[in-house]
């Protein structure tokens, strides 16, 4: 049975996604989390929030419609991968900038591993990691995975931020930013297989600032296929660089001194 839910989840001022700052319709269930006031023992109400997104993972049903929607002010140190299991799910922030909810990368891991096919996160904020060797902050193992208005900031630890393995068919980074903010980073977003086919990346900014990434800020030693990289901005002699004989679209592209496209 649908939900009506008039004027959706969030003001439509907060800084949260349209979809769920609107007039919203859905047949799942929805699991508030809030790391100042939730509790895991809590039923995950609005009024009852839980504490932590992996705990709200666990309660979501797959395939069912259910989203996930961080308060503002939420804030995570990430010990051990958060794992998005569940097919079909979408996670929200509310907030903007560092308002949104933060996660902090604390372990030599991933933060967020997707692991489910079609899963949305959005407006979610990743400060620098504090804990050397970790893989990523988003860890795309599974198809039609949506990344729409995350920040990203890349510190000394941060090596990758966004990583596309074979199972990562038709990724969207959508409305992203990604920036430098200490030595360190090889990568923005990698494709580690020729098989990450269909990877969309639209509408995304790059700053390298002061130290850049050592290997590319969109960076494939592989021949994926059928990419679409279109209104992106690059800065900080920020870079696109594909080693192999990709073969996909490039448009729209703003780059600055220094910034170069190698595909």
């Amino acid at each position: 049975m649908a939900i009506i839910i008039e004027s959706g989840l969030a003001a439509d001022d907060s800084g949260a996604d349209e979809f769920i700052s609107s007039d919203l319709i859905t047949t799942g269930a929805i699991h508030w989390v809030d790391s100042v006031n939730g509790n895991n023992g809590n039923t995950g109400s609005e009024s009852e929030p839980l504490a932590t997104l992996q705990q709200a993972i666990t309660n979501a049903t797959a395939n069912n419609g259910d989203i996930i929607v961080l308060k503002s002010g939420h804030l995570q140190t990430v010990s051990s991968t958060i794992t998005i299991n569940k097919a079909g799910l979408k996670i929200f922030g509310i907030g903007e900038g560092s308002t949104a909810p933060v996660f902090t990368l604390a372990a030599a891991t991933d933060a967020i591993s997707v692991t489910a096919n079609n899963v949305e996160i959005n407006n979610l904020f990743f400060a620098a990691s504090t804990t050397a060797t970790n893989t990523a902050r988003i860890n795309v193992d599974a198809a039609n995975c949506k990344i729409k208005g995350c920040v990203f900031r890349c510190g000394v630890y941060d090596a990758a931020s966004a990583t596309l393995t074979s199972n990562a068919l038709y990724t969207e980074i959508v409305s992203c930013s990604f920036s430098v903010t200490a030595n360190g980073p090889d990568y923005g977003i990698i494709v580690e297989s020729a098989s990450a086919v269909g990877l969309r990346i639209q509408e995304c900014s790059f700053n390298g600032g002061t130290y850049n990434w050592d290997l590319g800020a969109i960076y494939s030693g592989f021949a994926h296929l059928n990419y679409m990289y279109d209104s992106n901005t690059f800065t900080g002699d920020a870079q696109v660089v594909h080693t192999a004989a990709a073969k996909g679209c490039l448009s729209n592209t703003i780059a600055g001194e220094g910034s170069t496209v190698a595909v």
